[in-house]
């Protein structure tokens, strides 16, 4: 925030000292003076921005963890949705269920663990699921 205010002063400061040399000079020099007072504004801005400390590089880790942790997180959310959407379809009743899962780089869901609780008829269960295609480790609560 310094190096923002170090430029407004700056370029105010050249304004002004332009604007009163515009005065002092008068008609004589208006074409060659329009240049100099430009490449005083010009001089002084470049000089007030090499000198601010700006650090325009993005923060590349954080962003990419957080991305992937984003990301397994739908895909959980996803796998979860379908095998209960898959279970409901089968009259299959439970309480909870709760998966892992991952995301190729295909973009395909790959479910590698699936909790069930209060669900009672597991043979149902995994005959229902593997109707879907859907091979992975059940484990009832």
């Amino acid at each position: 925030m310094d190096s923002v205010r170090d430029i407004a002063l700056t370029f105010c400061a050249a304004a002004v000292f332009t604007s009163a040399l515009g005065l002092i000079n008068g008609k004589t020099l208006e074409k060659s003076g329009r240049y100099i007072i430009a490449l005083i504004l010009l001089c002084s801005v470049i000089g007030a921005v090499a000198k601010g400390d700006f650090d325009f590089s993005l923060p590349t880790a954080a962003t990419s963890v957080e991305e992937s942790e984003t990301v397994a997180a739908i895909c959980e959310y996803q796998a979860e949705y379908l095998i209960a959407d898959i279970l409901k379809d089968s009259n299959i009743i439970f309480e909870n269920i709760s998966a892992k899962a991952t995301k190729n780089e295909d973009g395909s869901i790959i479910i590698n663990e699936i909790e069930l609780e209060g669900a009672e008829e597991e043979e149902q269960v995994r005959r229902a699921l593997a109707a879907q295609g859907i091979d992975c480790r059940v484990i009832f609560r």
